[in-house]
């Protein structure tokens, strides 16, 4: 049949739904289509439109959001409609959160601190006098600490010299309870 463009400006979704609904025993969807010179696509979307109403899901999304006080974000929003049993695009859930100024409230993350011993600080034995006279009469160490996520490693290093560094071991363990 093709794509007719400007012949149903009389035909309204719902009355074409509601004469379906009447006529779904005597008629086929095809042949109600070709009465009504009306594409089959358009119903079935006319069909789909009028089974849910707008406001069934706005009230939803309004819902949860409230229920959850404005913490989720509209792909959870959507992932908890759609574990309810309702079928909902995220756009759509977008859309509809955008229109009623309910998007959810983005915290900042808060640092996290290591709580504790108070860490040992080493007494200053060189007093900044890094020349040496001898090999293998002053060593150097260096620690650091990587976050991966929520796992903390330590990379050991163990110089010799530190004009010209050499080093002597390098240890990457997830804690610092080792002896060098």
């Amino acid at each position: 049949m093709g794509k007719v463009s400007g012949n149903r400006k009389e035909l309204k979704p719902h009355t074409v739904i509601t004469l379906w609904n009447e006529l779904k025993t005597k008629l086929t969807v095809q042949e109600l289509c070709k009465v009504l010179e009306l594409p089959r696509s358009t119903f079935y979307r006319w069909l789909q439109i009028t089974e849910r109403p707008k406001d069934e899901i706005e009230e939803k999304v309004k819902k949860v959001c409230l229920r959850h006080k404005l913490r989720y974000g509209y792909r959870r929003v959507t992932a908890t409609l759609r574990k309810t049993g309702l079928c909902v695009n995220h756009k759509k859930v977008l859309r509809i959160m955008k229109q009623y100024h309910i998007l959810s409230k983005v915290r900042r993350k808060k640092k996290k601190y290591i709580n504790g011993a108070e860490p040992v600080v080493a007494p200053h034995r060189l007093e900044r006098q890094f020349e040496s006279s001898a090999p293998n009469e002053k060593w150097f160490t260096d620690v650091t600490y990587l976050l991966f996520g929520e796992r903390t490693l330590c990379v050991h290093c163990i110089y010799q010299r530190l004009w010209m560094p050499l080093i002597v071991k390098l240890l990457v363990m997830s804690s610092v309870n080792h002896k060098l």
